[in-house]
């Protein structure tokens, strides 16, 4: 089983050392999405290069382009549940990746996770 670590956990992650996330990195069924990345290096980061380079050398999962993405929002009516872009990317992706599920502490990606059968429960 591979995980798809949320910006959330990985923040808090860099706070606190989250010992459930250390485990899965050392096991290496941490996976990372490009848009996650992104959103990592938007932030304030001690030892930036460091950490962003070790997060680019994790899995990389399948990126939906936005054609896709839309079409899967539109399958699963996802509109109006608070989901931002980035969301419903990060969410396709997993869907679409056989074995993997997605670890988040949003409240709105966490119930639309669970209702696509592929929240991984790490809380």
């Amino acid at each position: 089983m591979r995980i798809l670590v949320d910006t959330n956990v990985w923040i808090d992650h860099l706070r606190t050392t989250e010992p459930v996330l250390v485990d899965l990195l050392e096991r290496d069924q941490v996976c990372v999405h490009q848009s996650v990345i992104t959103e990592l290096a938007l932030g304030n980061l001690k030892d930036r290069s460091i950490f962003l380079k070790a997060l680019e050398r994790l899995m990389i999962v399948r990126n939906v382009d936005d054609q896709g993405v839309r079409y899967f929002i539109q399958e699963r009516r996802l509109w109006g549940r608070g989901l931002s872009a980035v969301d419903a990317a990060i969410l396709a992706s997993v869907v679409v990746t056989p074995g993997m599920s997605l670890w988040t502490r949003d409240k709105r990606l966490r119930q639309a996770a669970r209702d696509a059968g592929v929240l991984a429960d790490l809380d």
